[in-house]
C-alpha cells in the first residue's frame, strides 16, 4: 500500500513539476519523523492551530482545504504543481469529496479486518466506479 501511495502521489508527466499532497495535522504527524515531509511533493498540512505545532519551512500550513487550494491557484506555491492529492484524514477526505474540484478517488481495498478508530467517509454517489486506471500499474 505504501509503495502504491508513493508511486501515485509522486508520478508526474512533466519532469519540471511535482505534485501537492494535502493532509490533516494528525496524518502529517502520523508519518515517522525521519520521513517528514514526504519527499518529492509539496506537503500541505491543514490545521486550525498552526502556532501550537512546529513545521519545517518547506511545508505549507493552511487552516482549510479551501485556503490550500486558493494558495495553489494564486501564489508561487502552485506554479510547478501538476496534481493535487488528498492524503487524509477522514474529515479532509470528506471535505475534498464534497468539493466540486474533486473528480477522482483512488481507493485501495484491503481485505482484512483491523481494530481501528479511523474510517474513510462514505463516497458520494456522484462518483462512478472505474476498475482500472491506465496511469496506475495493476501490480506494484
Amino acid at each position: 500500500e505504501l509503495k502504491y501511495f508513493s508511486y501515485t502521489t509522486k508520478k508526474v508527466r512533466d519532469n519540471g513539476k511535482r505534485n501537492a499532497l494535502i493532509m490533516g495535522r494528525k496524518t502529517y504527524f502520523g508519518v515517522p519523523e525521519s520521513k517528514r515531509p514526504l519527499p518529492h511533493r509539496l506537503n500541505i498540512v491543514l490545521t486550525r492551530n498552526a502556532a501550537e505545532h512546529s513545521f519545517p519551512p518547506e511545508v505549507l500550513v493552511c487552516s482549510s482545504l479551501e485556503e490550500a487550494l486558493h494558495k495553489l491557484e494564486t501564489t508561487k506555491h502552485g506554479e510547478n504543481i501538476e496534481n493535487v492529492w488528498i492524503a487524509g484524514g477522514s474529515s479532509v477526505y470528506k471535505e475534498a469529496m464534497e468539493s466540486n474540484r474533486c473528480h477522482r478517488v483512488y481507493l485501495t481495498e484491503i481485505r482484512k479486518d483491523f481494530e481501528c478508530d479511523a474510517f474513510f467517509p462514505t463516497i458520494p454517489s456522484s462518483f462512478a466506479l472505474v476498475a482500472n486506471d491506465p496511469d496506475i500499474p495493476p501490480i506494484l
